[in-house]
């Protein structure tokens, strides 16, 4: 189970359980997830899905102004993009059996 926090974990406290789970260190840990980091953003801003397996998937979506003719669609027309997360089955099977309980 997950340690009770009064606070979000911090990116450290997160690879400290992790490293608690595997053969690797606290900072090889946080060094992967940095470069994730910096390397998800791009996948995504280059037009990619990111299957990240059990986990889940992230794509982009866009909102834009519409056109009449498709000569006319460019990419100045893009108004936002809104990152989307989709979970895997492992993901979701966590949630699923998640349990709640009133705080004082």
């Amino acid at each position: 189970t997950f340690p009770e926090l009064d606070r979000i974990p911090t990116l450290r406290e997160l690879a400290e359980l992790a490293s608690d789970r595997s053969t690797l260190s606290t900072v090889d840990i946080m060094a992967a997830v940095e470069s994730f980091l910096d390397i998800i953003p791009e996948a995504l801003a280059d037009g990619k899905v990111v299957e990240l397996g059990d986990f889940g998937n992230f794509w982009l979506r866009f909102t834009s102004e519409g056109t009449e003719k498709p000569e006319d669609v460019r990419g100045g027309l893009i108004l936002s993009l809104i990152p989307r997360f989709m979970p895997g089955k492992r993901f979701r099977s966590v949630l699923e059996a998640a349990t709640f309980k009133k705080l004082p």
